[in-house]
């Protein structure tokens, strides 16, 4: 493992990362340098979808070697698929133009992507709980999630019908139950007002401290399998160069 990954797939990882800074930095440039006008945004573009179509080969020369191998079923897995889709989604811009949401959608990639630091063992075992905290939080979301949804049902109810459906009511809702904050004036509804303090405590005390629980528990256990994390994913990199390598030989 440590020969393929120094003499080999650290290039690649070193490369891939220098390419994402670069792209990070026209992206900013873009959206912050006005001055240079279409320009700039031609070039940024032109750069960022051109490195889609290379990391979009990479992903096929990647599936041609579990090919080689017989082992094509091993590529359809979920990062693989996370991966075309993030490799792609700049080049839906030379399909069907610059939109607001491909855009956002870029740069939220891009960001992202600095958090894969694999060259770095320390520093990736530090961001490696970090991020796989995610995972463990899905029963939690998913309680509060149900908590938030009745409450709102409810507030809805208490809403004078004449008014029909306001449009700020989740608004409301949100950032009652999940910021904490306190409406500035009492609600004649006694009903409405009684739902309102009970609501804000059970979520600033009851789900606030659930979460707070379940993120320290997760993060401890993140924190003693991170070595091993880490491992997983050198060996990841490592495999994917081998596999690559095998279809093109050299330093992809």
């Amino acid at each position: 493992l440590d020969l393929i990954w120094w003499e080999g797939a650290i290039g690649v990882d070193l490369v891939q990362c220098l390419l994402s800074l670069w792209c990070l930095m026209l992206l900013t440039l873009d959206t912050f340098s006005s001055g240079y006008g279409e320009e700039l945004a031609t070039i940024t573009w032109d750069f960022v979808t051109a490195r889609a179509l290379v990391d979009v080969l990479h992903e096929v020369v990647q599936l041609r070697g579990h090919m080689k191998i017989g082992q094509t079923l091993h590529y359809c897995t979920l990062g693989n698929v996370f991966d075309i889709i993030r490799c792609a989604l700049p080049m839906v811009v030379l399909l069907q133009g610059k939109s607001r949401l491909v855009h956002i959608l870029v740069v939220l990639v891009y960001w992202m992507r600095l958090l894969e630091v694999n060259a770095s063992e320390s520093m990736s075992c530090e961001l490696l709980p970090i991020m796989h905290l995610v995972r463990g939080l899905l029963p939690a979301s998913i309680v509060a999630l149900v908590g938030f949804c009745s409450l709102t049902h409810a507030f809805y109810i208490l809403v004078d019908s004449d008014c029909g459906l306001p449009a700020d009511v989740f608004l409301d809702s949100f950032a009652m139950l999940i910021t904490g904050d306190i409406p500035e004036r009492a609600k004649s509804d006694r009903m409405r007002l009684c739902l309102t303090y009970i609501s804000i405590l059970a979520f600033t005390v009851f789900f606030l401290n659930i979460f707070i629980g379940v993120i320290s528990e997760n993060y401890n256990k993140q924190k003693q399998i991170s070595d091993l994390v880490f491992q997983k994913n050198r060996a990841r990199l490592c495999c994917t160069y081998m596999l690559r390598a095998s279809v093109v030989p050299g330093r992809l």
